[in-house]
């Protein structure tokens, strides 16, 4: 009988406790509570990248040479400095800065990192807290076009600091092509790169 009440109450507790995780992660009205930030510890490990727009033309910083094949030409001599540089810097990684504080009134994180996945001659450079999304972000007094281009030209510092020339390795700015549309938009008008 005893043993029966204990197995009831175990029983019990552990419905309790489900209610309790799922309260937790769920807001009322059956949405999903909003993600932290992202930090070090979870920068991501696999993403789903979606197609870019017809007619984009990755920016050359984040397109390796390739061969008569279109594979990527290893044995190039710019693949091969930045297959070099990354193994310089990967030691170093990831550099995560949160709460970078931009004129523009803006905070931003800087996320520069690697996951295993990736080529040996890629790097990931990420800048959150950014609309990449505002349809006036090239404008010259934009507060996201300002906060991007303070925050690529810390990444650019830390990286030298580093002893990275950012010329020396291939990267890429986001998962999504709306955000490396935007970010190579800014490269390009400010002369970032």
């Amino acid at each position: 009988m005893k043993e029966k009440i204990r197995k009831h109450i175990g029983i019990i507790i552990l419905i309790f406790l489900g209610v309790i995780i799922l309260a937790v992660y769920e807001i009322p009205g059956g949405k999903k509570a909003a993600i932290p930030s992202p930090s070090p510890s979870s920068t991501p490990v696999a993403r789903q990248v979606s197609e870019p727009p017809p007619g984009y033309k990755p920016p050359v910083y984040s397109e390796p040479a390739t061969d008569e094949n279109g594979e990527v030409d290893t044995g190039s001599e710019k693949v091969q400095t930045a297959i070099n540089t990354k193994s310089k810097l990967e030691s170093q990684l990831p550099i995560y800065i949160d709460g970078f504080q931009t004129s523009s009134g803006l905070k931003t994180t800087l996320n520069v990192y690697s996951i295993p996945e990736d080529p040996s001659y890629l790097i990931h450079v990420e800048i959150y807290g950014i609309d990449y999304s505002d349809p006036k972000i090239l404008e010259p007094d934009n507060k996201n076009g300002l906060a991007f281009t303070e925050s690529f030209k810390k990444i650019k510092a830390l990286l030298t600091s580093k002893g990275v020339d950012i010329h020396n390795i291939y990267f890429t700015l986001g998962a999504k092509p709306y955000i490396q549309t935007a970010a190579d938009s800014l490269i390009r008008k400010y002369n970032l790169f």
